[in-house]
C-alpha cells in the first residue's frame, strides 16, 4: 500500500510539471488549482457619446458642415436615398415614373410618414424643402444647390396632398439620384427665409429614426429615437460632445468620454498602437490619380498615355505614400458602384509593355544613352506638377519620377501651392499632375469628362455615355452603361486611377457593437449601438 500510494504521488507531481491539468468530465474548474481567473461582470449601456465640432447651423439644407450632413442623414429623410453600391432606393415614395420627355416626375408618398413632431408629411413639406435650398444656394449657403438646380416648378394635387410633379428645365439633373436631399415640415417655418434664421436655434425635426431631444450650443447635442417613426424605433441614445476642434476626440476616447469618432488621419496604425482604440477603415469618396493632359503635344495619344501607365507602380504608391490608406481602382468611381465590379489597378507596373506601346508611337531610345527620344532626336522629357502641401502626393510623384526614369523618360517635379496648383491644372500648364478628386454622393462625372475639363480631354463617345447614364433612371441601364464608359476610359486613358482612399471609425473598449460606416451616412447601423462596461457593483 504504501508503495501505491508513492506511486500516486510521483505521478501526480510527474502531471503538473509536464502542464497536464486534470479536470471533471464536466469541464468545470481545475481539480487541482480551481478557477483562478477573475469573474468580471457587465452592465449595459445604450448611450453612445460621439465627437462634433460647433457647428454654424443645424439647419441640413443651409449648412456646410460635414457633421450637420452626417447628423441629417439619422434625423430626415429624402425621397430617395443611396444603398451601399450607391443606388438612389425609393424611401418616402411609393410610386414614380417620368413622361415620355424626362422631364417631369410624377411621385406619390408613402401614407401616414410622420415628422418627430406629429406632423404628417406631405407634397407641400417636399416643395418648401426645394425652395428651401434654391433659396439658400442664392447666398452661397448650403451643399444642395445643384442637386435642385434643374428644378423649374413642383405642383401639389389639392385632392391629394401625397400626389406632386415635379418638372425640370432639363433633363441634365432629373435623375432621382438628385432628390436625396432631406425633407424638413413646412409647419415649423412661416417661410423659407425664416429657415435661414434660426441658426443654432433650429430644431432637428425629420422623418428619420431620431430626433433633438437637448442641444446645449457649447457642449452637447442628444439625439433619442422619433417617436412617430414609420420603421423599427431605436432605443439607445446619441450624445455628441461638441468640440473645439476633433483634434481633442482621440485623448477623450482614450479616457472614456468619447465612444465612438471618425477622422481622416493616414498614420492609423500609430493611432492604434499609441491609444487603446479599434480601428474601422471604410472607403472615402476620395480618388487618387495620375491626370495626364491630353493636350500636350506627347500625351495627346492614347496608346503614349497607356504606355506611361504601365511605367507607373499604383501598387507600391498606395504602400509607401498612403501606408496602405485605400485600395487599389480601376476607374474614379466608388469601387463596386452600381454593382459594378471594381477591377483593381489595371495598367500592373510592367516596364516591357510600357516601352513596346511607346515604340508604337516612335520613341525609342535611338543613339543607346539610356533615354528615350522621339524621332527626331528630342529627348521624351515631361513635367509632373503636383501639389507641394500635400506630403502623400508629392510622395506619389517621386514614385512616378523614378519608374519613368526606368523606361527612359526624363521628368522634372514641378511642387507649387494649392493656389498655384489649381491654377496651373486648370490652365492645361503641365504633362503629368498627381490629382485627388472628391464627389459627392451622386458620383456625376459631366464636370469631370466633359467639356473645358482638367484632362484637356473629348471624346463623343465618352459625352454620349455620360449623357447616358444621366438620363436612365433604370438601374440595369445605369449598370451596363457604367461598365461600358469605364473600358472606353480604359481605352482612352485621359487618367490612370491609382487609388481610392480609406477614413478610419475609431471606437473606445466599452463600444459594443461593429460599426458599418460609409462615406456619405458614418451613423449607418447606429440604432444597435450600445457600450459595454466592467459592472463591479457586486464586490464588498
Amino acid at each position: 500500500m504504501k508503495i501505491k500510494r508513492l506511486l500516486i504521488i510521483a505521478l501526480s507531481i510527474m502531471l503538473l510539471t509536464s502542464g497536464v491539468f486534470l479536470t471533471g468530465c464536466n469541464n468545470k474548474a481545475s481539480l487541482i488549482f480551481g478557477d483562478n481567473e477573475p469573474k468580471v461582470n457587465y452592465r449595459y449601456d445604450e448611450t453612445v457619446y460621439l465627437a462634433m465640432e460647433k457647428a454654424r447651423t443645424l439647419n441640413p439644407l443651409v449648412s456646410k458642415d460635414m457633421d450637420v450632413y452626417q447628423i441629417s442623414k439619422i434625423v430626415y429623410n429624402g425621397l430617395f436615398e443611396f444603398d451601399e453600391e450607391l443606388v438612389p432606393q425609393p424611401v418616402l415614395v411609393s410610386t414614380y415614373a417620368y413622361d415620355d420627355s424626362g422631364l417631369k416626375l410624377n411621385i406619390q408618398l408613402k401614407n401616414g410618414i410622420k415628422f418627430s413632431d406629429g406632423h404628417e408629411l406631405t407634397g407641400e413639406d417636399v416643395k418648401f424643402s426645394v425652395e428651401t435650398i434654391q433659396n439658400a444656394a442664392r447666398y452661397g449657403e448650403g451643399i444642395y444647390g445643384n442637386y435642385v438646380s434643374a428644378i423649374k416648378s413642383i405642383s401639389v394635387d389639392k385632392s391629394d396632398r401625397n400626389t406632386l410633379t415635379i418638372k425640370f428645365g432639363t433633363t441634365n439633373g432629373a435623375g432621382i439620384e438628385n432628390l436625396t436631399f432631406p425633407i424638413i415640415p413646412a409647419n415649423q417655418y412661416k417661410n423659407v427665409s425664416d429657415t435661414r434664421s434660426a441658426s443654432n436655434a433650429f430644431s432637428l425635426i425629420g422623418t428619420g429614426p431620431y430626433t433633438m431631444t437637448n442641444h446645449y450650443e457649447l457642449s452637447s447635442l442628444s439625439l433619442g429615437a422619433n417617436p412617430y417613426y414609420y420603421g423599427t424605433k431605436p432605443t439607445n441614445k446619441l450624445v455628441f460632445q461638441i468640440l473645439p476642434s476633433r483634434e481633442y476626440a482621440i485623448n477623450m476616447a482614450q479616457s472614456g468620454d468619447i465612444t465612438l469618432f471618425f477622422d481622416s488621419a493616414l498614420n492609423k496604425d500609430n493611432i492604434k498602437s499609441k491609444y487603446d482604440v479599434s480601428v474601422s477603415p471604410y472607403l472615402k469618396n476620395e480618388a487618387v490619380a495620375v491626370a495626364y493632359n491630353c493636350t500636350s503635344p506627347y500625351l495627346s495619344a492614347a496608346i503614349v498615355r497607356k504606355g506611361i501607365s504601365y511605367a507607373i507602380d499604383a501598387a507600391s504608391i498606395l504602400e509607401k505614400s498612403y501606408y496602405k490608406n485605400g485600395v487599389l481602382t480601376d476607374s474614379l468611381y466608388y469601387p463596386n458602384y452600381y454593382g459594378v465590379e471594381n477591377a483593381g489597378d489595371i495598367c500592373p507596373l510592367d516596364l516591357e509593355k510600357a516601352a513596346q506601346l511607346l515604340s508604337q508611337r516612335g520613341f525609342k531610345d535611338y543613339n543607346n544613352d539610356g533615354i528615350l527620344e522621339d524621332k527626331d532626336g528630342k529627348a521624351f522629357s515631361l513635367v509632373i506638377l503636383t501639389n507641394s502641401d500635400d506630403v502623400q502626393r508629392m510622395k506619389a510623384a517621386e514614385s512616378v519620377k523614378t519608374t519613368l526614369s526606368k523606361v527612359g523618360i526624363v521628368t522634372e517635379i514641378l511642387a507649387v501651392d494649392s493656389a498655384t496648383f489649381n491654377s496651373k491644372l486648370a490652365a492645361k500648364q503641365y504633362d503629368i499632375s498627381i490629382v485627388d478628386i472628391t464627389f459627392d454622393e451622386r458620383y456625376d462625372m459631366r464636370q469631370l469628362l466633359s467639356g473645358n475639363n482638367i484632362f484637356g480631354f473629348s471624346s463623343s463617345k465618352v459625352n454620349g455615355l455620360i449623357s447616358d447614364i444621366e438620363n436612365h433612371s433604370s438601374f440595369e441601364d445605369r449598370k451596363k452603361l457604367i461598365g461600358e464608359l469605364k473600358k472606353e476610359l480604359k481605352k482612352e486613358m485621359p487618367y490612370y486611377s491609382l487609388l481610392n482612399m480609406n477614413d478610419a471609425c475609431y471606437t473606445n473598449p466599452y463600444f459594443d457593437a461593429e460599426p458599418s460606416p460609409m462615406f456619405n451616412s458614418h451613423f449607418r447601423g447606429c440604432a444597435g449601438w450600445r457600450c459595454k462596461y466592467p459592472d463591479n457593483s457586486d464586490e464588498n
